[in-house]
């Protein structure tokens, strides 16, 4: 019986961090990166009208775009791994540790990499420099 408790209090926990994850991700870090991807996408073409070579700011704009459609896929993989329900706790537990640990590293690590291409003032969540050094 205490296992059960055990297992059933860890996939209530890791499910409760990765609801959270899921609407930050898509409340805060989703829109946030696609106003840095349209501000991009803005500079990209208005460079391009006036004949300015912007390979870099375009190769950024790239960057930024494979990034989203990357976030955007492991947001949705990852509420297809929080709908899972079992009555069996073994089952439940496992598919938490296979399944949806792994799913919200994936939008983890997305999401870090874009904090290190979207501009700050966009940024809607303290970065590691703001908590390490407080500014």
């Amino acid at each position: 019986a205490r296992c059960e408790v055990c297992l059933e209090q860890y996939c209530t926990q890791v499910q409760i961090e990765a609801r959270t994850l899921e609407q930050m991700l898509s409340i805060q870090v989703l829109p946030a990166s696609l106003r840095y991807q349209l501000e991009l996408s803005q500079v990209v073409t208005s460079a391009r009208e006036s004949s300015i070579d912007c390979s870099r700011t375009a190769g950024r704009l790239h960057d930024v775009a494979q990034l989203v459609e990357a976030l955007q896929e492991a947001i949705e993989t990852l509420m297809a791994a929080e709908a899972f329900e079992s009555e069996d706790a073994h089952l439940h537990a496992n598919h938490v540790r296979d399944t949806l640990l792994p799913a919200m590293l994936v939008a983890r690590t997305i999401s870090d990499q874009l904090e290190t291409l979207v501009a700050e003032d966009l940024w809607p969540l303290p970065s590691y420099t703001d908590m390490l050094f407080i500014r």
